[in-house]
């Protein structure tokens, strides 16, 4: 789950009536000519603090038309890994991104939400990490609630070149109130490659993870939110790895 954790935060979500397109929205895409600042700084604990790192990462989009948009990424991890797990001993770890986001319908005109999304990264805890990422993403407007499910497939290039991983993610986006919104969600996901595993075990056995996420939002307005951020690994094997995540995310658009 992107090396997997869990987004554990929350309770209550906004709009007792239809859920308005603000950009707490997990379908939101800025309109022709509009920017979206999103800030997200989150610490991650793995196996009861085995390795610890904190991510700080600011991502711009600009919308081309009402629903597309491209988007770049700058990040930096801090890497506090004092019993050597990940191998791993650099404390500033640059990274960036770039991508974009379209959505097939205009999702201000119809109840049905269906996406597309593509990133390339690269950077983070080895500069040397290179990953091509796409998704696809589909839900539906009931009233408050949005429930919606994601499939995203990521792949690692380069010099660390291996299998793709493959997540689905079912989550509800519900609104409460007009300020407080909670999107919560479970996810799968595997991996088809063997590397990892027959390095550390001898054993040709494919990696899986089971977790759970939430972001709880305040929504000063439309243009405006900011919320809590968990994650929550539950399950993984051959190995049972411990860990979760936990952080803020501040959006504005302009």
């Amino acid at each position: 789950m992107k090396k997997s954790l869990f987004v554990l935060t929350a309770t209550l979500m906004a709009s007792s009536a239809a859920f308005a397109m603000d950009v707490s929205n997990p379908f939101y895409v800025p309109m022709k000519g509009d920017f979206l600042s999103e800030t997200n700084i989150a610490y991650n604990n793995f196996e009861h603090g085995k390795s610890e790192d904190t991510t700080l990462a600011e991502t711009l989009s600009y919308g081309i038309t009402r629903n597309f948009s491209v988007n770049g990424t700058i990040a930096d991890t801090w890497l506090f890994d004092a019993k050597g797990v990940t191998g791993h001993d650099r404390y500033d770890n640059p990274a960036w991104g770039i991508g974009l986001k379209y959505n097939l319908v205009d999702c201000c005109k119809t109840n049905w939400k269906v996406q597309l999304g593509a990133n390339y990264d690269q950077g983070g805890v080895d500069h040397h990490d290179k990953t091509l990422s796409a998704y696809a993403k589909a839900g539906y407007q009931m009233g408050r609630f949005l429930p919606y499910v994601t499939a995203t497939m990521e792949k690692p290039v380069g010099k660390y070149e291996e299998a793709p991983t493959w997540e689905g993610r079912a989550a509800l986006n519900t609104a409460f109130s007009k300020k407080v919104n909670l999107d919560a969600g479970i996810i799968y996901d595997w991996s088809a490659s063997t590397n990892a595993i027959r390095k550390t075990t001898g054993e040709r056995k494919h990696a899986s993870g089971l977790g759970l996420d939430s972001t709880l939002n305040y929504v000063f307005s439309d243009c405006m939110s900011v919320g809590l951020t968990g994650q929550y690994l539950l399950d993984t094997k051959p190995n049972n790895v411990d860990a979760y995540s936990v952080g803020v995310n501040f959006k504005v658009a302009f």
